[in-house]
């Protein structure tokens, strides 16, 4: 069975070796790279064997449409059994926790959804190791266990799928558009979402990653819009308001 990941990246110097120390159970990373990267996101790619990099140019900054849109096409053209398509951010994992190549063996249908919870900096834990010894997933696991409103309850992703559905999401991949022959697995992936994991990292990912790079269409359309207007300050309560939390997995 051949299993591939799908990323899209923007100057993730950051948080790249994280990502790619949580998915080396797949096959293959297939990465498009922002043409606007200038950080070491390319050099970090090019030195892992499993990661093949596909550029692509964005006219006016981040477009979610036409971010979506190069997800549909490399999706659509892949030889691949199953794809994982996630954001940099997004580490999906079976819970209980077991072998993730054992799972998708046994998965029925030819569509699997993540259950993402989004995890925070807890008082207790360490800074973030990229050790590729140190998994990612046991380094942020404290959050909000509520799953019944919010943000929790919302961030589900129908986003392990066969290419061979030729499925085609909404932005982001929250959803899809119904079509012939798509078929549900009764199986539920978890996942942690890292987006505030660490005031450092939320901190690049919200502002210089996201509301500093919002094109004229995200804006007018109000995609990604929780990141229009955020401030230093903002993420920097939010992630104090965590430090509590308990632990989640």
């Amino acid at each position: 069975m051949k299993i591939s990941a799908i990323t899209v990246l923007y100057n993730e110097e950051f948080l790249l070796p994280f990502f790619l120390n949580h998915y080396r159970w797949v096959d293959e990373i297939l990465v498009l790279l922002d043409s606007d990267t200038n950080d070491r996101t390319l050099a970090i790619c090019q030195a892992d064997p499993k990661v093949i990099v596909q550029e692509f140019t964005f006219p006016d900054m981040m477009d979610a449409i036409i971010k979506q849109q190069h997800i549909h096409k490399l999706f659509h053209s892949i030889d691949a059994d199953w794809a994982v398509v996630v954001d940099c951010d997004e580490f999906i994992f079976p819970f209980p926790y077991e072998n993730q190549r054992s799972v998708f063996n046994r998965l029925t249908g030819n569509l699997a959804t993540a259950h993402m919870w989004p995890v925070y900096r807890n008082k207790i834990d360490s800074d973030l190791n990229p050790n590729p010894r140190l998994p990612p997933m046991w380094q942020r696991r404290h959050g909000d266990p509520d799953m019944t409103k919010g943000f929790n309850y919302a961030y589900i992703k129908p986003c392990i799928a066969k290419p061979e559905t030729k499925i085609e999401w909404g932005l982001g991949c929250h959803d899809y558009y119904e079509k012939e022959g798509i078929i549900a697995s009764d199986y539920m992936f978890h996942g942690a979402h890292w987006k505030m994991a660490d005031p450092e990292l939320a901190i690049i990912r919200r502002i210089a990653n996201g509301r500093d790079r919002q094109s004229k269409s995200n804006l007018s359309a109000g995609y990604q819009i929780q990141d229009h207007s955020i401030t230093e300050e903002e993420i920097l309560d939010v992630c104090n308001s965590h430090l509590d939390d308990p632990r989640l997995f």
